[in-house]
């Protein structure tokens, strides 16, 4: 299994962010440091546990980093999804 160290998870990211001002700082603080070695698959279940405690309601108005957090994960769980569909 892959290692997944902090350098990874800062350019994840940004690649997530695209680098972009105040989004990619809000993931990075909203991501978990990676303190001792982590697997890919390990970190993967961290995110997740960040992403369910969100409980963001569909009617909850969000401003600010909160709002760019959200969109964030939101995109990526879509895109997980998607990439999980297209593997079937």
């Amino acid at each position: 299994m892959q290692r997944f160290t902090e350098a990874r998870r800062m350019v994840l990211a940004r690649k997530l962010t695209e680098g972009t001002y105040p989004q990619h700082e809000a993931l990075l603080t909203a991501m978990p440091v990676i303190e001792r070695e982590i697997t890919a698959p390990e970190y993967a279940l961290l995110l997740r546990r960040v992403a369910d405690q969100l409980d963001v309601r569909a009617d909850q108005v969000l401003h600010g980093i909160a709002l760019d957090v959200v969109r964030i994960l939101m995109d990526a769980d879509r895109d997980r999804a998607a990439t999980k569909g297209a593997r079937r």
